[in-house]
């Protein structure tokens, strides 16, 4: 018998971000993105790297739309890394009265990580990140591969 193997591989990173300009720490995913991602696609030919505002929920999910459209259109592999306030019940968008429910963006996200043949790499740069747990169940399709409360420091490897 062959030994069990696993791989992750991708070629593009999503950063949404809605944190507000006034926030204390900053725009910490503009900064991921100009300071590390920008520069990585520079240095590789097939690595991608997107930033978008999201400031409602309508915004968040219509990109969300946009990038399960270039999944099924163009095979893309993505790391989806969201930065928002969170709490216990979910995320909270700068121009939202009340947050977003884990489970409402849990039902986007399950449809991107079909898509990508359930190898979803979800990071969450927000409080209260592990109550998104709440919505895997083993009764339903899982909303990614895996989820990462933090960034913590990656060898990015871009594979042809």
């Amino acid at each position: 018998m062959a030994p069990y193997s696993t791989s992750f591989k991708f070629d593009s990173v999503y950063v949404f971000d809605s944190i507000p300009d006034d926030d204390l720490g900053g725009r910490t995913g503009q900064s991921l993105f100009e300071k590390v991602l920008k520069p990585l696609e520079k240095n590789h030919d097939n690595f991608k790297a997107y930033y978008f505002e999201v400031m409602t929920w309508f915004e968040l999910s219509s990109k969300l739309k946009t990038l399960d459209q270039e999944i099924i259109g163009h095979g893309r592999g993505p790391i989806i890394h969201i930065e928002a306030h969170g709490n216990i019940s979910g995320i909270k968008l700068v121009a939202e009265k009340e947050e977003i429910s884990w489970s409402k963006l849990s039902d986007e996200l399950t449809l991107i990580n079909k898509h990508t043949r359930f190898n979803l790499l979800l990071v969450l740069g927000l409080c209260n990140g592990f109550n998104f747990i709440e919505t895997l169940l083993p009764t339903k399709p899982a909303l990614c591969a895996n989820v990462s409360e933090t960034l913590p420091p990656l060898e990015f490897r871009v594979y042809d």
